[in-house]
Parts: C-alpha cells; structure tokens; sequence
C-alpha cells in the first residue's frame, strides 16, 4: 500500500463501527441510484501533501486533511451523530509513519443538501462538516 492508503485506512479506523451509523469513504456504496436513509457519515481525506523537505528535496512533513460530512434527518440529529464522531486528539496509526494528534481546524452549519434525495422518503438530508488536520513523517 502506498503512503495515503495506508493513512488512510489508519484515519478511517479511528470511527465509529456502530452497524446504526454507516460509514462511506469517498462516496456513498449501495445498490446502483439508491440512496440510504440517514443518519451516516461520508469521509473523504486529501492525498498526503508535502509541507516540509529535506535539503536533499525528499518529502520530511506531510500535511493531511480530513473532511467529515455528517448527515441526519434533521439538524438536531446532525448535532446528535456529531457527538458521536470522537477523532480529535487521536493518533492515526500507520505502518511507517509518525503522525501527531488529529485537530479539529473547522465546523460548518448543519444545512440541507439540495443535491442528494432520500430514495424511500424523497426528502433531502441535512449535513454538517467537521474539518480535521494532523501532519504525518515517514517512520
């Protein structure tokens, strides 16, 4: 596995594996144009991207974005499923890599979303977004 997959696979270890809270990294997998009823939350990271370098140019620091959007039927069950999202301060754990603690950089207002309709009500989600950071070295 290279470098981001195995970041990411240990980032997406650190959520919930609650069966009643569904968990999809980068994009929503179900029966072909069905959409779930929620709540679930959608995680998407960034390739690892290199922020410091050594004097011989080779990657030393590498920055990683986590962007968690959090959906429910209503905002108020935005605001209950976030409570249980509880990655700030954990460590991912990658086989040769060093990381620091995951920090939460950013929320955003639970909105509906105009783009997604519940296949079984025909009613559009609401989501949220939780932002996180956390900078990873290889070992």
């Amino acid at each position: 596995m290279t470098g981001a997959a195995v970041l990411g696979a240990a980032v997406l270890a650190l959520f919930p594996t609650d069966a009643t809270l569904p968990l999809y990294d980068g994009q929503v997998a179900t029966a072909a144009g069905v959409v779930p009823a929620p709540p679930w939350l959608f995680v998407t990271m960034t390739l690892p991207a290199i922020s410091e370098r050594s004097q011989a140019r080779t990657g030393q620091l590498y920055l990683c974005r986590i962007r968690v959007l959090v959906y429910a039927t209503t905002a108020i069950g935005v605001r209950a499923v976030t409570d249980k999202v509880h990655i700030e301060g954990q460590r991912p754990v990658a086989a040769d890599w060093n990381t620091t603690p995951i920090e939460l950089e950013n929320t955003r207002d639970a909105v509906e979303d105009p783009d997604v309709t519940i296949t079984t009500t025909g009613k559009r989600p609401v989501y949220g977004v939780l932002e996180y950071l956390f900078t990873a070295s290889p070992a």
